[in-house]
């Protein structure tokens, strides 16, 4: 926390005529006046100093999530812990890009003794990415308007900008039926359901084993359930630049980058397992990133998604794997029975202009 107490210099110099006119003159009129000021300008910096130790701003979160193209909601709590009051505050958040209005994250407004009051106002996401919103900047003045106090709350909030809203529609078949239902404990699971067992296959969960039927096997066998389905699923994003038409590079990758990120989520809903690559950069992560399939928590939904706000375009160089090579490595590791859905030119171009692509990327020609 910044603070910094100014007066005007006008206020400063009428101080010095009165305290020599007052010592000077003996006019007891003139006198009792020029230290009613005196006393006036004393108790203001009283009052200013006093401020000074009293007033608190802060956002009520540190991190907001939405979409591009969505707006929310940012709330300041300002607390004035004095027993003297604030007749004329101003504070200002410092929204940077995500300010439209040239009023949003501004205020007047007055405090009185130990009063808490909010401030809301709305922030506009119109590109992904990570932003911040913050420091809080205030300025106060006393009840003469002779001082005023500037404060810097160091307070910020992590705004992350996830890609926009897409239609894509993510289809997903019972490639492995199993007993995982909506409720997250097995106990609850109708045992009556079971239909039968099969051999295990790779990517099988181990509480589906059954356990005598491969005993009695020699190998390990998996319990079968109606109307329930396990389908893993794996989303590769490409991101190469080369890989989309010129004239169209920006508007097709955020295509592209906005269809993965309504697959993530619907996987999310339908609580099955997701795994996520993409060629491409992120700021903080070396190489492609890469998340492997294992569990359908909320956390690595968020992990995934907040990686979708953060990934950009990636130059192919002949000294690295080029984007097919890449998605046959990724293909080569995933388990048995996933669903793998590859995301880029080949789900945002038209046909024509694939077809005009494919004569036109660089390791074609290698």
């Amino acid at each position: 926390m910044n603070q910094k107490i100014r007066a005007n210099p006008l206020f400063k110099i009428l101080l010095v005529l009165s305290a020599i006119i007052f010592l000077v003159l003996p006019v007891i009129s003139v006198r009792f006046f020029c230290g009613l000021y005196i006393l006036v300008y004393i108790f203001s910096y009283w009052q200013i100093r006093t401020a000074k130790k009293s007033l608190f701003a802060r956002h009520s979160v540190k991190t907001l999530r939405l979409a591009k193209g969505e707006r929310v909601t940012v709330t300041v709590f300002i607390e004035n812990r004095s027993f003297l009051p604030l007749s004329l505050c101003y504070l200002f958040d410092n929204t940077g890009s995500l300010s439209v209005a040239a009023d949003e994250g501004r205020t007047v407004f007055s405090l009185r003794p130990y009063e808490v009051r909010t401030f809301s106002y709305s922030i506009h996401a119109g590109s992904r990415g990570a932003f911040t919103v913050g420091p809080i900047a205030m300025e106060c003045t006393d009840w003469s308007g002779i001082f005023t106090l500037t404060t810097f709350f160091e307070d910020t909030v992590n705004v992350i900008v996830r890609p926009a809203r897409s239609d894509y529609l993510l289809e997903l078949s019972p490639l492995q039926v199993q007993g995982s239902l909506y409720t997250q404990n097995p106990a609850f699971e109708d045992v009556t359901m079971r239909r039968s067992v099969r051999p295990y296959q790779n990517g099988d969960e181990m509480r589906r084993i059954n356990w005598t039927t491969s005993a009695r096997m020699g190998s390990f066998y998996t319990n079968e359930f109606l109307h329930t389905f396990n389908c893993p699923v794996f989303v590769l994003l490409n991101l190469c630049a080369q890989s989309y038409p010129l004239e169209k590079r920006y508007e097709y990758s955020e295509k592209a980058v906005e269809q993965a990120a309504a697959v993530i989520e619907q996987t999310s809903i339908f609580r099955q397992n997701c795994g996520f690559a993409c060629y491409g950069n992120v700021e903080g992560i070396e190489g492609n990133p890469f998340v492997p399939t294992g569990d359908s928590s909320l956390e690595k939904t968020n992990s995934i998604l907040d990686m979708l706000s953060l990934v950009q375009r990636k130059d192919y160089s002949p000294e690295s794997e080029n984007p097919e090579e890449f998605k046959n490595r990724i293909r080569f590791m995933l388990p048995s029975g996933t669903k793998f859905i590859v995301l880029g030119p080949e789900s945002v171009c038209t046909e024509g202009e694939l077809q005009q692509l494919q004569g036109e990327l660089p390791w074609k020609n290698e």
